[in-house]
């Protein structure tokens, strides 16, 4: 994951495309971010006036000059636990928009939980000094964005009835779209290779399932 959205658009391009060369040159995968989330995300904090969406037509430039493997888009969430305050909504059309324009480009969803007012009221009551007025993105809107097919870190198949590539498939036919979430870890019993490569301190360093799923699902779809 590379993060320069904070950067304007040349740069984030520029800054970008150095770290996925890099990391295609190492067969790893990138996600880039594209828009400016609003909210706080480590040591970066942006209030809702400097918040702005994702340009369509920015995004496929930035796809095609970075190589991206994956694209952060900002369709109206927020880091932070506080979110927001009062009504919020995610903008279906930027996303209807972008997978147009970029089919089969992975969108992903950053700052998208949600902040149940029953949870605040309750905090509230336990002595905790939450803003009443917080709200977190709709369930009943991310969850419609969020088509998932989910990858945890178990042994899964591919082919087959019970395989990725089949419920994949049925997904797709099903909604129309999916998004594919893949835990640390996941698929390496795919790879030929059993060869395992590790770090300076021992710790087994993972094979990249992301760029094998992608040759997988582009043979496919």
């Amino acid at each position: 994951m590379i993060d320069s959205s904070h950067e304007p658009f040349e740069e984030n391009v520029a800054t970008t495309k150095r770290v996925v060369e890099r990391a295609h040159s190492k067969g790893l995968s990138v996600e880039a971010e594209l828009g400016r989330l609003g909210g706080v995300e480590e040591d970066v904090q942006v209030d809702e006036g400097n918040a702005f969406l994702t340009d369509p037509k920015e995004a496929v430039e930035f796809v095609l000059e970075t190589g991206c493997d994956s694209l952060a888009a900002a369709i109206g969430t927020s880091h932070g636990p506080y979110k927001f305050k009062g009504k919020q909504s995610l903008h279906f059309e930027v996303i209807r928009e972008i997978q147009k324009l970029l089919p089969g480009t992975p969108i992903v969803m950053h700052g998208s939980s949600s902040v149940p007012e029953e949870e605040v009221r309750r905090i509230n009551e336990a002595g905790g000094k939450l803003d009443p007025s917080a709200r977190g993105v709709d369930e009943e809107e991310y969850l419609p964005a969020a088509k998932l097919v989910l990858i945890p870190e178990v042994s899964f198949s591919l082919e087959g009835e019970n395989g990725l590539l089949e419920a994949l498939h049925r997904c797709i036919l099903q909604k129309g779209n999916a998004l594919i979430v893949v835990a640390e870890g996941a698929g390496q019993e795919l790879f030929n290779d059993s060869i395992e490569d590790t770090d300076p301190s021992g710790n087994i360093l993972f094979k990249d399932i992301g760029l094998l799923l992608k040759r997988h699902t582009r043979e496919i779809f």
